[in-house]
């Protein structure tokens, strides 16, 4: 956790130093949107998954500010879909988890200034009466909550990229099924836990009747995005300032095609990692930067006009390292400039799970979290 703030601090610095330059507008920025990812709220004895209560009050008095858009996940899929135009510093609030927190700290505030936000649980922990997470007649009583969507992840929160079919179909199915019995509705929104997939796990979310699916890469969503891996930005307490909040909120998306790897888990200690910008940005390209979790600055090539390849300085080995691109951005605003303009970037993120051992693909409880 600690490594991936001292990155994006380093990703701020270097950014600022290169971000006099006016940047190329696209008109996908007018069709983006920054979507948070939250987990416990005010919980400080697990701030790996933690924001402090304080940091979330401050963050949602930054976007009920002025400035700011903040739209529900359906209304963002929608407009996505059909290519509308999205109001500027478009923004979207989801959790993860399905803590207690969440509707002990965070919904009496979002509900007192009317803000729109996700919540995705896993249906086992709602059965278990575990007084740490939402049981079924909270998350009903959400469900009739006109501000309130609910998704999920699979019936445990579990890591599922590595696991054969058998596996990750029982596992949505018993959520879905769960979520139907006991809400009535069919679930059409998921998240992965901890952000980590597979490319066999995200065609079977997708074939299995959900919307989209939301991952922990870094990045602006916009309607060129993969609606099965959309980009979130995860809050917690390491870096959960304001500053760095205005940074990411007003990002924008880094339009890329041909993306290696197009996963989480590549199941290589040292992926491939490329991908070609849109032709409008290939002057910008000296101007880009990219950042490693727990290394040293990646080579970075550009290979033709268009194609990008970064080279890892050294080996995957944490749980999750993260490879975060980043260029200058300007406004898009008609309004004109503001202080939020000044510091947008584009951002392309990449979530990387080193290889596991067999031993891992046998039981997936032995890989989840309390």
């Amino acid at each position: 956790m600690y490594r991936a703030a001292a990155l994006y601090a380093y990703a701020i610095a270097c950014f600022f130093c290169v971000s006099a330059v006016s940047a190329q507008e696209l008109p996908e920025d007018r069709s983006s949107a920054v979507i948070f990812s939250y987990s416990r709220i005010g919980e400080d004895y697990a701030p790996e998954t933690n924001l402090r209560t304080d940091q979330f009050l401050a963050q949602i008095d930054e976007l009920s500010g002025g400035g700011y858009h903040v739209l529900s996940l359906p209304s963002l899929i929608d407009a996505l879909d059909r290519g509308e135009i999205l109001p500027p510093h478009s923004v979207v609030i989801t959790f993860d988890g399905g803590y207690r927190s969440i509707l002990e700290q965070a919904v009496p505030v979002l509900e007192a200034r009317k803000l729109p936000f996700t919540i995705f649980f896993s249906s086992d922990m709602a059965d278990n009466g575990d007084t740490d997470y939402l049981e079924w007649a909270d998350l009903a009583k959400l469900s009739r909550n006109p501000l309130v969507t609910l998704g999920l992840h699979p019936a445990q929160y579990v890591r599922l990229s590595g696991f054969g079919d058998t596996e990750i179909l029982k596992q949505l199915n018993r959520g879905k099924v769960a979520y139907r019995n006991h809400l009535d509705k069919e679930p059409l929104y998921f998240a992965y836990p901890f952000g980590e997939y597979d490319g066999r796990y995200k065609d079977l979310v997708k074939t299995n009747g959900f919307r989209a699916a939301l991952t922990q890469q870094s990045g602006s969503a916009y309607g060129g995005s993969d609606f099965y891996a959309l980009p979130r930005f995860t809050m917690t307490a390491a870096y959960g300032d304001i500053p760095h909040f205005r940074f990411v909120s007003t990002s924008l998306p880094l339009p890329a095609s041909n993306i290696t790897p197009g996963v989480t888990d590549t199941g290589e200690e040292l992926p491939l990692i490329g991908f070609n910008v849109s032709k409008p940005l290939e002057e910008e390209l000296p101007k880009l930067s990219c950042f490693v979790s727990g290394q040293s600055r990646p080579e970075i090539e550009v290979l033709g006009e268009t194609r990008v390849e970064v080279r890892l300085s050294s080996p995957v080995r944490f749980e999750r390292t993260r490879v975060n691109c980043t260029l200058p951005a300007t406004s898009v605003d008609d309004e004109g400039s503001d202080e939020m303009n000044d510091i947008r970037a584009r951002w392309l993120g990449f979530l990387l799970t080193p290889p596991r051992g067999e031993s891992n693909a046998e039981d997936p409880t032995d890989l989840q979290t309390p």
